[in-house]
């Protein structure tokens, strides 16, 4: 797949489901005793996604913040996954 139509796909990731993807993600590292071998997974997992898809890192880090946040702050289905990163996988 190209990166222009990773880029297309990205803007139009529907915003539900990017947030239950990013809860799976975040469940998912809660079998690892070490909040630093969790954040270290998560942080990996991303960078070999975004540089897989050809796109620059930082073009894919603000593709997420738009996702995650509107002008007023972050969208309600992602302040539940903040708050469950917060208080669970990094607590």
């Amino acid at each position: 797949m190209t990166p222009n139509k990773l880029r297309d796909m990205l803007g139009n990731a529907d915003l539900t489901q990017s947030a239950r993807a990013a809860m799976s993600v975040a469940n998912g590292v809660q079998d690892y005793p070490d909040k630093g071998v969790r954040l270290m997974g998560t942080a990996a997992a991303f960078l070999l996604a975004a540089e897989a898809s050809g796109l620059p890192v930082t073009d894919v880090i603000g593709m997420a913040r738009n996702c995650i946040n509107t002008a007023e702050g972050k969208r309600p289905e992602f302040a539940a996954v903040a708050d469950y990163v917060q208080h669970e996988v990094l607590a």
